[in-house]
This record gives structure tokens, C-alpha cells and sequence, in this order.
């Protein structure tokens, strides 16, 4: 089991405070925290990664200048010990069966890392791109440990390089008798795009989600997953080309950093059936459910209601919620959008459609409405009595 993050920390933040304090007045500016921990990750075996470390200061350090005192004494407090020890046993198993026979026999990625190189080495770094690897909060210096006892595989002499003992050849790989129901990809009427994120972005799903669908207001989320630095955001395979085109070509933006939105296909896209398949038919079928429950009520944008006047109830909370002057949170675009397309003029008013607003009614300014704001950031009203007398 690995050491407690406390003691590492205190032992090794002198090294690198100094870098950048050199006034030595004892505080750092909130920024450059980052850099800092980045520095402390070279230096140390820290068992958690730097986003852990960040998330309680972030909860309980909340001044513009951080001081290594207060840094210290976070660390040390009953709060941390919540972080997460990493179990160096569990890695060494983890590497150990990936060189294994029964693994080797029918893992054609790992084998052809084993015969890229003469002595049968593969790279310490290729392990950590390994999602069971990196879900284990494993750094590098800490899989190089985890090895020294195995009887299974050793290191080189750099300790950059990870092979079976004495060099031994893998097993031949084998072709399954049965065809794989995997390898066909499911008939499914959804389009995937994937997401990865830099290690320092804060990210959850909803965050994801939220964000996807503020600026892809008039797309149809069906499934989004996020976890570590990677997501997969699904949208209704009935989204026209030139759509998906704009999303891959326009990406996202989270916690200020611009992340790339690659539509999957081929090989990628079998992978995430493999490996997020159930994950998919879980949300699918929670949703086939509920919507089994809701059999007379009215679907707006995924969002159930047992008649109009309930719907007109939830619209005019959402309404006065949302303070004059400002966007709709992004989480009620879908059941807006749905019910602008009962609009008369719905062509016309969502036409290059960016988001949805509140603010005073043009014409009877003592009452708030809904507004689209368009590309060009102009902003028309829409009447939700015109939309919900279509029902």
C-alpha cells in the first residue's frame, strides 16, 4: 500500500516552493497551484493525482493567495485522508496480467508492443496509457515500484521498459472458434463523438453535457459518460451531416481550454461498444422504462408531463427563476427547444438559434419572456401561449 499523501508532500514541497516564492514570503498566487503540484509530481510518488489534491483546495482554501502553511496543514487535516491511497499489489497485478499467457493468447495490441521491440521490452509509458492502469491513479515511478518484487516480469536497466522474465517468448495468438457478436457493431441510430481533455481540466458529465448542449442547442442528446481526462457524448443518428460536420469542426471549450470533438468510426467506434456498450444499454433502457411509465404523459425534450397545464406551470417557474438579463441554464434546452417547435414561426425563429434568454417583454415590460438569441447575439421573444396552444 502506498504512503500517506501527507508525508510525501511535507517532505518534498520545500524543493519546489522556492521556485515559486522567491521572495520567500511564504504564499503563491491561486494560478500557479497547478504548476506547482505539476513540479511535486516529478519529484515524488504522490498517491493521488494533481485534480484530488486541487478539489479540496479549491473547497477549503478560498483566498486569492495561497500560503504553504495553510497548504501543509490542508494536507495533514482529517479531510485528506478521504484522498485516495494507491495499492502498488494491485498494479503489480494489473501489469503482470497484461504479460500473461492467458492474456497474451488473445491480445493482439500487446503483442505487437512485445515484437516492436528485439528484447521484448514495452515502453512504461505505453502501460500508462492503459485505462485499468490509469483508473488505479498510478503514476510511472510507482508501476517501477510496484515490479521490483514480481517474479512475473522485470525492468531494464533504465527502468523505462517492462518485459517477461528472461525475455520469454509470448504464446502464439489465437482466433476464437465462435465469431465475436462484438466485432459486428450494433444497429444503433446514434452518432458518437469522443472527448479528451487535459489532465488539469475540472470536468463531471454534466459538465460535459451542459456544455455540449449550450452550444449545440438544436442537437438531440441521447447518452453522454465522462470519466479521467475522456468522455463520449451520443446525438440522434438523424442529425443532418453538415450538423455533425460543425460539431467535429467547431468542438468544445471546458474550464477555458479548447477540447477537439472527434466523431467516431471504424475501429474507434467498436471499442466504445465494447467498452461502454452496457454502460449505453443501461442509460437506453432506464430511459425506455421511464418513458413506459410516462405512457399518457407529454414528452418535452425528454421531460414528461401529465398534462398542458403542467407543463405551463413548469415553463412559468422556469421563467421567473431566471433572472432578467440572462441565459437559460443549459440543462432545460432540450424541453425548450421542444416546445419552440410547436411555435407557428418555428422556422423563422430558430433560425441560427445560439441559446435561450430572459428578459423584460418587449412590449408589456412588466412581465418577462423567453427570447432566442441568435448567432449574431440579436434576440427575438417567443410567446409559450402560441406554442402550447398547438397541444
Amino acid at each position: 500500500m502506498g504512503a500517506n499523501i501527507s508525508n510525501t508532500f511535507t517532505e518534498k514541497v520545500q524543493e519546489v516552493w522556492g521556485e515559486f516564492d522567491p521572495a520567500n514570503q511564504g504564499k503563491i498566487p491561486r494560478n500557479a497551484l497547478p504548476s506547482l503540484l505539476d513540479k511535486l509530481m516529478h519529484k515524488t510518488q504522490l498517491p493521488a493525482n494533481k485534480n484530488q489534491i486541487l478539489s479540496i483546495v479549491d473547497s477549503e482554501l478560498r483566498e486569492e493567495f495561497i500560503e504553504k502553511q495553510d497548504l501543509e496543514k490542508l494536507i495533514d487535516s482529517k479531510k485528506s485522508q478521504s484522498i485516495q491511497r494507491v495499492d502498488l499489489e494491485a498494479i503489480k497485478k494489473q501489469v503482470e496480467y497484461y504479460f500473461s499467457d492467458s492474456n497474451l493468447r488473445r491480445d493482439k495490441f500487446f503483442q505487437e508492443l512485445i515484437s516492436q521491440n528485439s528484447e521484448g521490452y514495452v515502453p512504461v509509458d505505453a502501460i500508462m496509457r492503459c485505462r485499468r492502469i490509469r483508473n488505479l491513479n498510478a503514476s510511472a515511478p510507482m508501476v517501477v515500484e510496484s515490479l521490483q518484487s514480481s517474479s512475473e516480469v522485470e525492468l531494464n536497466s533504465e527502468k523505462t521498459g517492462i518485459r517477461r522474465v528472461d525475455n520469454r517468448p509470448p504464446p502464439p495468438l489465437q482466433q476464437s472458434q465462435k465469431p465475436k457478436k462484438e466485432e459486428k457493431l450494433p444497429e444503433s441510430t446514434t452518432i458518437v463523438f469522443k472527448v479528451t481533455v487535459p489532465e488539469e481540466t475540472k470536468c463531471t458529465w454534466k459538465d460535459l453535457r451542459d456544455t455540449f448542449r449550450a452550444k449545440y442547442i438544436d442537437t438531440d442528446i441521447v447518452y453522454v459518460r465522462f470519466a479521467g481526462t475522456e468522455g463520449h457524448i451520443g446525438i440522434s443518428g438523424e442529425t443532418p451531416a453538415e450538423k455533425v460536420e460543425a460539431i467535429t469542426q467547431g468542438g468544445l471549450e471546458l474550464d477555458s481550454q479548447k477540447v477537439p470533438v472527434v466523431k467516431l468510426e471504424g475501429d474507434e467506434l467498436l471499442d466504445f461498444w465494447k467498452q461502454h456498450g452496457s454502460h449505453f444499454d443501461l442509460c437506453s433502457n432506464s430511459a425506455k422504462k421511464n418513458k413506459r411509465t410516462k405512457k399518457e404523459g407529454i414528452n418535452m425534450g425528454g421531460k414528461y408531463f401529465s398534462s398542458v397545464s403542467k407543463l405551463r406551470s413548469y415553463l412559468k417557474s422556469l421563467l421567473n427563476a431566471t433572472p432578467e438579463g440572462q441565459n437559460v441554464d443549459p440543462q432545460y434546452h432540450n424541453c425548450l427547444q421542444a416546445v419552440l417547435k410547436l411555435h407557428p414561426n418555428y422556422e423563422s425563429k430558430a433560425a441560427n438559434m445560439k441559446t435561450f434568454y430572459v428578459d423584460k417583454h418587449p412590449e408589456h415590460t412588466e412581465s418577462k419572456c423567453f427570447f432566442v438569441v441568435k448567432q449574431d447575439n440579436s434576440k427575438e421573444d417567443f410567446s409559450i401561449v402560441k406554442c402550447l396552444a398547438q397541444l
